[in-house]
């Protein structure tokens, strides 16, 4: 099970890679050496390139983990949303998703409160 999903997982970032111009060596080379940010089934979403957090889905996945939280706010709810449905399509019937919450937050300091949206989308592995 373990090489399937990540050669799969591979040829699917090499893929993004070179649709969205950002295949270089040095780029192949980062995305295979980053430690991702994922702990217990959850994936915070940042600032790095979707393949990335594509990556780190599949990599839950592959440790047994059969649900996944995707958390992501702001500007980052487009590429949640874009792992996850890459996620989905590189495994059909075998992740779904199993639950999507949307929400708000405030940050900021006490003077300069602004209300950022939230997502929460979980995915389950189902062997």
């Amino acid at each position: 099970m373990s090489h399937g999903i990540i050669y799969n997982v591979e040829k699917l970032v090499e893929t993004y890679l070179r649709l969205s111009g950002f295949y270089s060596d040095t780029n192949i080379a980062s995305w295979r050496c980053m430690e991702l940010a994922t702990s217990e089934g959850i994936v915070y979403i940042g600032n790095k390139p979707t393949p990335n957090y594509v990556l780190a889905i599949a990599t839950q996945f592959n440790q047994g983990v059969k649900r996944v939280v995707i958390k992501a706010r702001g500007r980052a709810i487009k590429r949640a949303v874009d792992a996850a449905e890459l996620v989905k399509r590189s495994f059909p019937e075998k992740v779904e998703v199993a639950e999507v919450k949307i929400g708000s937050e405030e940050v900021g300091e006490p003077d300069k409160r602004r209300t950022v949206s939230t997502i929460e989308i979980v995915l389950e592995y189902q062997e």
